[in-house]
């Protein structure tokens, strides 16, 4: 048992707290997922750069690399973190897998979402404390797509929470409620196609057969 919420505005050229409309319909879904909670939020789409949201294992001592490394891969307009999750505008203009692999080769790294609009948040927990690691409710923007979380295989952690980024391409995200059955099958032909898997989570596979079509 999931749950799962969604919020977009009809006019295409509006705008407004999607943040705060998602906080609002996520806490009371905590019930339905008590493990885990994410959103991904779309705002205004940067112009020629790219937002990268990422987590840094607290207390490593690795934000310098990471900034170091994207700043060789194009360069940092600014960034900021809120305790261990980075949040960075990025110029690049080649492939953004070969970007993820390169600040994920920085240890202790996994990459959330890049995206021109897209920025993916999560938190073991509920919408308050999604809230307190990455504050979202305060995000304007045109849409958004959130998720609560029952564990039924896969391990409890951040990195298994939705919703999951189909990388590489940015502005792609997923969010289910379900099993997938055939998920090992899929899993192993999409890993003999040369693409990579971050976890263990059946939902995972979702966003990377989107990537692969």
């Amino acid at each position: 048992m999931c749950g799962l919420c969604g919020f977009v505005y009809k006019d295409a050229a509006r705008s407004g707290a999607v943040g705060r409309v998602l906080h609002g319909m996520l806490l009371p879904m905590g019930r339905r997922g008590t493990d885990s909670t994410g959103i991904a939020l779309y705002g205004p789409p940067e112009d020629g750069s790219f937002v990268l949201r990422a987590r840094i294992e607290a207390n490593s001592g690795t934000p310098e690399r990471v900034l170091e490394t994207l700043e060789r891969a194009g360069g940092v307009r600014d960034h900021a973190m809120d305790g261990p999750n980075l949040r960075a505008r990025v110029d690049y203009d080649g492939d953004l897998g070969d970007l993820t692999d390169a600040v994920e080769g920085v240890p202790h790294v996994e990459v959330f979402s890049i995206g021109r609009s897209m920025e993916i948040v999560k938190e073991v927990g509920d919408a308050n404390d999604v809230e307190r690691s990455s504050p979202f409710a305060g995000f304007e923007g045109s849409h958004a797509i959130g998720h609560t979380r029952m564990a039924t295989e896969s391990v409890v952690d951040v990195a298994h929470s939705h919703p999951f980024w189909a990388r590489p391409f940015p502005d792609i995200s997923v969010v289910h409620n379900g099993h997938i059955t055939n998920y090992h099958k899929l899993r192993r032909k999409l890993e003999n196609q040369g693409h990579r898997f971050a976890t263990g989570n059946d939902s995972e596979v979702i966003a990377v057969y989107i990537a692969d079509k």
